[in-house]
């Protein structure tokens, strides 16, 4: 069977030559601003779909969240775990389906196209 194109592009050299000037200021300076305006409690659960090298999910759990991030890349998933602190609520994981469907009533989900729709409605 054929694999998808999403399968090997998360992975690639390309795809992080195209993300190498984001950084920890951005991440941090978009949670910030997003997280003003969604209104999660104290450790709150939260999944970050495609959370890449963890950028994302390190500064919701410095805002007091429980994070899990899942990536279909297994590299991505490597350097999130090797620049994030050891920490019981904050664990990252190779995205599975089942995941979704499973374990998804546990979280408050956040994604980058969740985060967009809500941006888009507070512009």
């Amino acid at each position: 069977m054929k694999k998808e194109w999403f399968a090997s592009w998360f992975d690639s050299p390309f795809y992080h030559i195209l993300y190498k000037n984001r950084d920890d200021e951005e991440a941090q300076q978009f949670i910030s601003n997003l997280i003003q305006h969604i209104h999660l409690k104290k450790n709150a659960k939260v999944m970050d779909l495609a959370c890449g090298k963890g950028r994302h999910a390190r500064m919701l759990h410095q805002e007091g969240l429980r994070v899990l991030g899942v990536d279909l890349s297994p590299n991505s998933i490597s350097a999130a775990k090797k620049l994030s602190r050891m920490d019981f609520h904050l664990t990252f994981m190779i995205c599975v389906k089942y995941i979704l469907t499973k374990n998804s009533k546990q979280f408050s989900i956040f994604s980058p196209a969740l985060a967009i729709s809500m941006m888009s409605r507070i512009i």
